[in-house]
C-alpha cells in the first residue's frame, strides 16, 4: 500500500466506531431510562463503542505509522488511550446510576441522561479532532 492509502485506512478505520456511536446514541433520547431494558442496551452501546474507538484508533495510528507519519499517529495513539481509560469511567457510572434507580432512587435517572450526553460530546469531540485535521493529514508528507 502507498502512503496515502495507508492513510486513508487511518482516517476511516478511527471514522467506524465514531459513526456508530453518534447513529445509534441519537435514538436514547426517545427512550426512557426508567425502563432497564433500556439502559442495559445503553451500557452495551457505551461498551461497544469504547472497545470499538480503542481498536479503531490503535489500528489507525498503526496504519500512520506504517505510512511514515509518525506525529499523526501519535495522536491516534493518544487517543486509544483516552478511550480506553473512558471506558470504565463511563461503565461504572452507569452501572452506579443503574444499580441506584433499581433500588428506588428517581434522582438517578436524570445522572443516567447526563453520562448518555457527555459521552455523545466526547464523541463529538473526537469527530470533530478527526473531520477538521483530514485537510492537514492528506496534504502532509
Amino acid at each position: 500500500m502507498t502512503e496515502d492509502q495507508l492513510s486513508l485506512v487511518g482516517v476511516v478505520l478511527p471514522l467506524l466506531p465514531i459513526a456508530y456511536f453518534f447513529l445509534s446514541s441519537l435514538t436514547f433520547f426517545l427512550a426512557s431510562f426508567r425502563d432497564p431494558v433500556v439502559t442495559r442496551v445503553l451500557r452495551g452501546l457505551f461498551n461497544t463503542y469504547l472497545i470499538g474507538a480503542t481498536a479503531g484508533f490503535t489500528l489507525g495510528a498503526l496504519a500512520f505509522a506504517a505510512a511514515g507519519r509518525l506525529p499523526v499517529a501519535a495522536a491516534l495513539a493518544a487517543s486509544a488511550c483516552i478511550a480506553s481509560l473512558a471506558r470504565p469511567w463511563f461503565l461504572h457510572r452507569i452501572d452506579t446510576h443503574i444499580a441506584a434507580r433499581d433500588s428506588g432512587n428517581q434522582a438517578a435517572i436524570p445522572h443516567l441522561r447526563r453520562l448518555h450526553v457527555t459521552g455523545i460530546a466526547y464523541n463529538a469531540a473526537f469527530l470533530l479532532a478527526l473531520l477538521t485535521s483530514i485537510p492537514h493529514i492528506v496534504t502532509a508528507h
